[in-house]
């Protein structure tokens, strides 16, 4: 006799052959329950028009039913906690019981308080906190919160109502509108009748970008510590302002796959974070297997994916004293799709998503007392373990741009992290952060320079140190006088960073090319038509001994304002941004003067960012949203198959990000830079550059081979090859163009992926190279680090009038990665210069 699981599969997988599971009603998705719903609750299905599961959900529909949920049942309120860029609101529902909704605040308020304190936790509420559908091509979560809403709200269980008595479930329907209803418009837009199981089918086949990401095609769970994005920062807010013990992290994964829920591997935790946590992810994991039995689906645990990089939505609560679980369904990509396992239809994602949010409720219930225990044992122990910790604080600082500090701070604030802010005598700017406050374990994530590791394999990136990101100096503090003298320093009061407008109309204006908005500035000129210069020489007055190279002159004479209108507006501008500025009241300085040969004129840059099929979405999306939501930049997002059917001489700048290029139509780019265009392109670009004799990059080659190994060990030895992320040390030679507003003779740059550009020795034209011992922190296997030595992070190529910029890595990384982004600048803006 067959055994009834497997019976149960095999009755799924023979329903989706034909249409049947259209008509189904809401008990294909709560099986087995015993009491009625209330029947004054509206189901999905009486507001979408068609029962869950029949179409995708688009993302107005889903705010439509969970609006009109909170509106109709005194169990449920909402909260707008943002918005995307595409002007989607992104809302968070609150669901318990009657009687816990009149006290909501309060109840909150008992929670957070409680970590701060002896007091016994037991009357207070339990925090769950259900995320669904960060990636918007992963479908089911989102459309499964319907059910669940619906579910909570309308359920007359004693079980279900003692649970919302004593929990309040915060649930995210959809935190990725923007990619959510991107994808949903596709697969609706491309359902057949009868469907198409068929992989091959269109619907199946997302074109670029696909809806994985945000408006800017950003993975968006990557972004919960670096909170760059208002989806982010509003949900890792609304996380500050709740603190869950649980969070549920709803994905999709390959078609062929089943259903994951965690643990991760162990050998990939995370040592800051408490074992603890796992022991108590163990215990939750318990009831998901057995939701999951009871609907004869498939599912696997404790291999593939970890707990290690704290910026995901899975992982970030386990620094927070609470418990992220990673689940994960295989995807029907549509609304059916053929898979090993037989046809794989979309209701039935969805079914397993509501399965294992249900059953992370029951779990967390019948672990309460453990759960809330551990968050507030876990904030105790802060004070101890920062006691014990050698280090007393971290001083980042070191620079003249405040803006690049105070971004950082941002993020600190964001985190609920405390720190100050100040300047020191030399007038550079620091951020002191003391480890003993509640977020130490966070802190030591963000600042600690790790490169030793139990397992070589990670999910993600193995580094993501802040300071190393935005290209601070970062100084461990022991001394405890020392601390002492830095604290009372230090004030959140900070002066600002521009120069008093002096009467009279000056012979020209400086403004100071280190400061991370200076290139906002300059485009914000160059846009009126303003012409600039920049200093390619040091200069020098009575008031200031050194002004650097970089330095951008704007002359008062000749102007498209009159002088006045000018110094008005400069000042506007500069103040606005924070950009130091500086007026000379005649052109003899110390060294060059103003009129100097040394002091180029500057092109405004006309910039175009190929995209399209086969090329990195991410590495394109982050180019264009750091061009144009961080410097205001007006760019073309210009479609690689266009390419040889389009006017180039419309751009000065082309930009290829990584990808893998088919095409592209290189004798007229080839044309366009001998003309005078400058090229940047990143990574696996350069293999396209080198196919058409543009360039002619060299790649350096595995200066060892892995050990021997056995067949079995082959995976892990291979895996341990990947460069996943990790930070490295650059050398710089700041005379060069490239290098300017950059303060010190080296740079943390972030390295992810195998392309190494082998050096040149007689070349001028390679101003950034990888030191002779390049790692800092994460992981690098020996074979990596040996080759990387001594290579090329960036060099230039001279054709015809134009020039090409290769780099071997991405210098917008997730867009936090604010320190190289001024050598991506650098060659947008001054790359015309470089001979």
């Amino acid at each position: 006799m067959m055994n009834p699981k497997r019976w149960c599969l095999f009755l799924f997988v023979i329903s989706t052959l034909t249409p049947s599971w259209a008509q189904m009603g809401l008990d294909y998705y709560l099986p087995g329950q015993n009491s009625p719903f209330n029947p004054q609750i509206t189901t999905p299905e009486d507001v979408l028009g068609w029962q869950v599961g029949k179409w995708h959900v688009s993302h107005d529909k889903l705010l439509q039913y969970h609006l009109h949920l909170a509106a109709q049942s005194p169990r449920v309120s909402v909260d707008t906690i943002g918005y995307s860029y595409e002007d989607r609101p992104l809302i968070q529902l609150y669901i318990t019981s009657e009687q816990n909704q009149s006290k909501l605040e309060t109840l909150r308020n008992n929670h957070l308080q409680a970590l701060s304190s002896t007091q016994e936790v037991a009357d207070n509420p339990l925090v769950v906190n259900l995320g669904y559908s960060v990636h918007g091509n992963e479908p089911s979560g989102g459309n499964a919160s319907l059910v669940v809403a619906y579910f909570l709200a309308a359920t007359t269980d004693p079980a279900w109502l003692d649970m919302l008595e004593q929990t309040v479930v915060v649930l995210d329907p959809c935190l990725n509108p923007d990619g959510f209803h991107r994808f949903s418009t596709w697969v609706n837009m491309h359902k057949g009748t009868p469907m198409h199981a068929d992989p091959q089918d269109r619907e199946h086949r997302e074109v670029w970008p696909g809806g994985r990401t945000n408006h800017y095609w950003f993975d968006l769970n990557r972004d919960w510590l670096p909170v760059q994005h208002p989806e982010s920062q509003g949900r890792v807010k609304a996380f500050q302002n709740w603190k869950p013990n649980v969070l549920a992290d709803f994905h999709e994964m390959g078609t062929n796959s089943t259903f994951f829920f965690q643990p991760g591997i162990p050998s990939r935790n995370n040592p800051i974070t408490p074992e603890n946590t796992f022991v108590l992810t163990r215990k939750l994991a318990n009831y998901h297997a057995s939701a999951l039995d009871e609907l004869g689906s498939l599912y696997f645990t404790e291999e593939a994916f970890d707990d290690f990089y704290f910026g995901k939505g899975s992982t970030y609560p386990d620094v927070q004293g609470g418990v992220g679980i990673l689940f994960e369904q295989a995807s029907s990509r549509g609304h059916l799709q053929a898979s090993i396992h037989g046809n794989l239809a979309f209701p039935f994602t969805i079914r397993n998503q509501v399965a294992t949010s249900l059953s992370t409720l029951r779990g967390a219930h019948a672990l309460r007392d453990e759960l809330l225990h551990h968050q507030q044992t876990f904030y105790q122990e802060a004070s101890e373990m920062a006691g014990e910790d050698e280090v007393i604080g971290y001083l980042l600082g070191g620079t003249q741009d405040k803006i690049r500090i105070s971004a950082l701070a941002d993020i600190l604030t964001i985190h609920q992290i405390d720190h100050s802010l100040f300047q020191d005598g030399q007038q550079n700017w620091n951020c002191w952060v003391k480890v003993d406050q509640p977020q130490y374990r966070l802190i030591t994530a963000m600042f600690e320079e790790r490169t030793s590791f139990q397992d070589s394999l990670f999910y993600d990136v193995s580094s993501w140190n802040l300071a190393h990101a935005f290209n601070l100096e970062l100084t461990e503090i022991k001394d405890g006088k020392l601390a002492n003298s830095i604290q009372a320093n230090s004030s959140n009061e900070v002066a600002s960073a521009v120069s008093p407008m002096r009467g009279g109309s000056p012979y020209a204006i400086s403004f100071d090319w280190r400061s991370y908005h200076a290139p906002r500035l300059l485009n914000l000129l160059q846009q009126k038509g303003i012409r600039l210069k920049v200093a390619t020489e040091p200069f020098g007055n009575e008031e200031i001994h050194e002004f650097p190279r970089g330095t951008i002159i704007i002359p008062m004479a000749n102007q498209v304002m009159n002088e006045g209108t000018l110094a008005a507006f400069v000042k506007e501008q500069a103040t606005g941004l924070d950009v130091p500025f500086h007026l000379h009241q005649t052109g003899l300085t110390s060294g060059v003067s103003l009129g100097s040969r040394t002091f180029e004129n500057i092109v405004q840059p006309k910039v175009a960012v190929v995209v399209g099929d086969g090329i990195s979405g991410y590495d394109a999306g982050e180019a264009w949203y750091v061009l144009e939501q961080r410097f205001g930049l007006n760019i073309t997002l210009l479609p690689v198959e266009q390419l040889g059917r389009v006017d180039l001489s419309a751009y000065n700048v082309l930009i290829m990000p990584d990808g893998r290029y088919r095409g592209g139509a290189p004798g007229t780019v080839k044309q366009w830079v001998e003309k005078g265009g400058t090229l940047i392109a990143f990574k696996y670009a350069l293999n396209w550059l080198n196919a058409h004799d543009l360039g002619n990059f060299g790649f350096a080659s595995p200066a060892t081979k892995p050990h021997p190994h056995t067949y079995h060990e082959h995976g892990k030895v291979r895996g341990a090859q990947v460069i996943g992320g990790a930070i490295c040390e650059v050398e710089i030679d700041l005379s060069h163009p490239l290098a300017f507003g950059l303060e010190r003779p080296w740079i943390p740059v972030f390295k992810k992926g195998g392309t190494m550009l082998s050096p040149d020795p007689y070349s001028i034209q390679e101003p950034f190279k990888f030191s002779q011992t390049p790692l800092i922190a994460g992981f690098l296997s020996t074979q990596n680090q040996a080759t990387l030595s001594g290579t090329t992070y960036l060099k230039v190529k001279p054709l015809g009038a134009g020039r090409i910029i290769g780099m071997s890595d991405n210098p917008n990384f997730r867009a936090f990665w604010y320190g190289t982004q001024r050598i991506f600048m650098n060659a947008v803006c001054l790359g015309q210069i470089v001979d």
